[in-house]
């Protein structure tokens, strides 16, 4: 039981401790660590249902809803009503928004890298591996290939 909460803690130091890192370059350019998520998850599905990327952020959302406001009123993203049921509402990348994506993705990988200095090309596939399977027992799925 001590061992798994260690692995938990580390985890979660680690998390944590990235995402502080990579907030303090984002806020830069005036983004949060969650507004940069949603710029890149809109840049690789496209066009999407409020609700599913409320889903996939893995947060509440009236938080997603704040987040989302925050990146129209910057002219990043648009927002648009279903016209089948007004009840739904699609969210899409504007250009300003995908002129923030290589920015965003510089410091994501800066980071990625910056984690993953001096291992070898085999420790970095063994280290996926094993995440990948804690992310499966934890019941996760399998969206990082």
């Amino acid at each position: 039981m001590e061992q798994e909460y260690r692995i938990a803690r580390i985890l979660n130091y680690i998390v944590n401790r990235n995402r502080s890192n990579v907030s303090a370059e984002l806020k830069k350019v005036e983004l949060t660590h969650a507004d940069a998520r949603i710029l890149l998850i809109l840049n690789h599905q496209g066009k999407l249902l409020q609700d599913d990327l409320v889903k996939q952020m893995y947060i509440d959302k009236s938080a997603v809803t704040r987040m989302l406001q925050n990146l129209i009123k910057k002219g990043y993203i648009k927002k648009e009503i279903s016209n089948e049921d007004r009840r739904f509402a699609y969210v899409e990348l504007t250009m300003d928004g995908k002129s923030m994506l290589p920015v965003i993705e510089t410091v994501f990988e800066k980071h990625n890298q910056q984690m993953l200095l001096d291992f070898t090309k085999e420790e970095e596939h063994t280290l996926r591996c094993m995440l990948e399977k804690i992310t499966k027992n934890v019941g996760g799925i399998h969206e990082f290939k």
